[in-house]
């Protein structure tokens, strides 16, 4: 998990409800998603943080090539200029979009991946 950068903050409200879920159900739904260069989190923020507070050592990801035409960037605030090349840098030099940013959109598969929750 030390290799991953975010590109987005996260809310502690929604983080709370990422963690409930996984104490609650025990399963991933859907991979966390991460550019392949970089390590940047494209999608998956929330469930890195409640991964490292339950203790969860082992996650789910799918590397994907960010510059593919198959994955849309999508803006979910007007005020805030976005491109993928800005999505990298700040992850890079850890200056980090608000919470909910970005919106990344690609064809996710269900993996139903069964966690080991200690807490």
């Amino acid at each position: 998990m030390s290799l991953l950068k975010p590109h987005e903050k996260t809310n502690k409200t929604k983080l709370i409800k990422v963690i409930n879920s996984i104490k609650k159900h025990k399963l991933l739904f859907f991979p966390v998603i991460i550019e392949n260069s970089n390590y940047v989190i494209l999608d998956g923020h929330h469930r890195i943080k409640a991964f490292k507070a339950l203790g969860i050592k082992k996650i789910p990801c799918l590397l994907v090539n960010y510059f593919s035409d198959k994955i849309q960037l999508k803006k979910r605030r007007k005020e805030i200029k976005i491109n993928k090349n800005l999505v990298i840098e700040n992850a890079l030099s850890k200056k980090l979009f608000p919470f909910k940013t970005t919106n990344h959109v690609l064809e996710l598969f269900r993996i139903n991946y069964k966690l080991e929750v200690k807490k």
